[in-house]
């Protein structure tokens, strides 16, 4: 099983997968919701399902009559169960994980982790249906680089150094639409989303200082 620098092992980690949902579940779910893809009686699949926020979304949206399969390396901080709610123990890197059998297929906050990207994505696209669709959510770090004040961009240069040393590739959501091209897919868009800290939001008052807490104690 491949070694994933933010185990579920670690101390915090149920508390920094929470932290993400409620950052981040927002903007997947509208994401979701743009595809109209998602209905009662379709699969679904998401591939490195935390907690398994959104995937427990999605087995709402297809019901009744479909499935919403999550999988994960590590399962044990899914807490959710539901009828229609499939929990799998997967590595994405060995295969995909059904041939031509789902929908939809996501991932959030993955690839940039993964050995092979490359692979990872061949075998998601490879478990879509001819006319399914596949929704990607990654890191592109590109604003950390003109970070104010100064001591804030040491901070983000100290942390992108470690993060290439551990594997981490933070700027890959700049490289996912070629990527998917290269498998044949057509209509493919991409947008980006930057959230700006400014006192009082909930990124700023609790969102980083809650983040490095969990990942750094």
């Amino acid at each position: 099983m491949p070694h994933y620098v933010l185990g579920h092992q670690l101390k915090g980690e149920g508390k920094r997968l929470a932290l993400m949902s409620e950052l981040l579940d927002p903007m997947h779910r509208r994401y979701i919701d743009a595809l109209d893809v998602v209905r009662p009686g379709t699969r679904t699949l998401e591939v490195g399902c935390g907690n398994g926020s959104i995937s427990a979304w999605l087995a709402e949206r297809t019901s009744p009559g479909g499935t919403a399969v999550a999988v994960d390396l590590d399962l044990s901080l899914v807490q959710v169960r539901m009828p229609n709610l499939e929990l799998r123990k997967v590595d994405i890197l060995a295969g995909p994980v059904e041939r031509e059998a789902f929908d939809l297929v996501t991932a959030r906050a993955v690839l940039h982790h993964v050995a092979d990207a490359q692979a990872a994505i061949n075998n998601m696209v490879a478990s879509l249906k001819p006319d399914g669709a596949i929704l990607l959510i990654e890191p592109d770090f590109l604003p950390v680089n003109i970070a104010e004040p100064p001591e804030v961009r040491a901070f983000w240069d100290g942390w992108l150094a470690w993060s290439r040393q551990q594997g981490i590739d933070y700027f890959i959501g700049r490289i996912l639409a070629p990527r998917l091209a290269s498998f044949g897919l057509t209509r493919i868009s991409g947008t980006a989303e930057t959230e700006i800290y400014n006192g009082g939001s909930l990124w700023r008052t609790t969102g980083l200082k809650r983040l490095l807490n969990c990942v750094v104690t």
